[in-house]
């Protein structure tokens, strides 16, 4: 029995680095939350993210703990510049972004003997459609982008960068403004993602549905506290050269954030730190973010 579930454990880790290194959503959940939906107003803006996730557990197709011994930490520095233009279309702002990351990823695995870190460029996307539109009590945006095959990938090594396929991704959202003073909101942004064929294991990832939100208030005139999170599916089976059963990944995560203008510098601020939970057929863990925000 011991040799068996032992066997069992190897196989699952064998999808796992798979998903890990590279069939997957390529978007990475949690840089976004309170009013996540709201595109500002026509300018050139500077974007940067700091990313740290960390995890130490591993979770199966049943949704419990599998002890392998997993331990991985990802590390990145994003960089996005956006340009929201004067022109409209359907009564929206329109604009475009691209955004840029650079990835440091450490992942070890005791059962597989396994300990490497690798770090370098990840995969560009660029959003050549953003439209926003924007209301008295309502914020509402779409966009449709393209991630590219930029990213550093080295096929048998699962910390890398990139991934070894092309993603679209759709976005929809709103913010809604729950008082007249503006000052509570709720805001939901979704994505999905639909995936070329990984080009190192002729796997062709299913489709991901996810969502960030943020529940926040104002407290002065620049200062935003509230609670975010995400949840996340596979909402479609992998295909081609795929074994075993159809297993879809899912998570879901929640934590405080707090966010303040600093209106001499043209700068915004946001902190954010959640929790993982209810994850299945993937690492469960904690994510922190730092934006930084600078209008040109």
């Amino acid at each position: 029995m011991f040799l068996i579930k032992r066997l069992s454990y190897l196989v699952f880790l064998t999808v796992a680095l798979s998903s890990f290194a590279g069939t997957g959503a390529e978007y990475v959940n949690g840089v976004e939350g309170i009013k996540a939906a709201s595109v500002p107003p026509p300018g050139l803006y500077s974007r940067n993210y700091v990313v740290f996730y960390s995890a130490d557990t591993l979770r199966g197709p049943d949704g419990g703990k599998v002890p392998v011994g997993f331990d991985a930490d990802v590390s990145a520095v994003v960089s996005r510049l956006l340009y929201i233009t004067k022109y409209k279309f359907l009564g929206a702002d329109y604009g475009f972004d691209v955004t840029v990351p650079l990835i440091r990823t450490s992942l070890g695995i005791d059962a597989l003997s396994l300990d490497e870190t690798r770090a370098g460029l990840g995969d560009i996307i660029i959003e050549p459609v953003i439209l926003s539109w924007h209301f008295k009590q309502a914020d509402l945006s779409a966009a449709a982008g393209l991630y590219f095959k930029t990213g550093n990938f080295a096929a048998g090594h699962p910390a890398s960068p990139g991934k070894d396929y092309g993603t679209t991704m759709f976005t929809l959202g709103g913010t809604l403004y729950l008082d007249r003073s503006r000052k509570t909101t709720f805001s939901i942004l979704g994505r999905y993602e639909t995936h070329g064929t990984d080009g190192s294991t002729g796997i062709s990832p299913g489709n991901d549905f996810h969502f960030e939100f943020g529940i926040g208030h104002t407290f002065g005139r620049f200062t935003d506290v509230g609670i975010a999170g995400y949840a996340a599916w596979q909402v479609s089976a992998d295909s081609g050269a795929v074994t075993g059963p159809d297993v879809r990944d899912r998570i879901m995560a929640l934590g405080p954030e707090i966010s303040t203008v600093l209106p001499k510098a043209g700068l915004m601020i946001s902190v954010r730190v959640l929790k993982e939970f209810n994850a299945v057929d993937r690492p469960e863990g904690w994510i922190a973010v730092t934006t930084l925000t600078h209008r040109f």
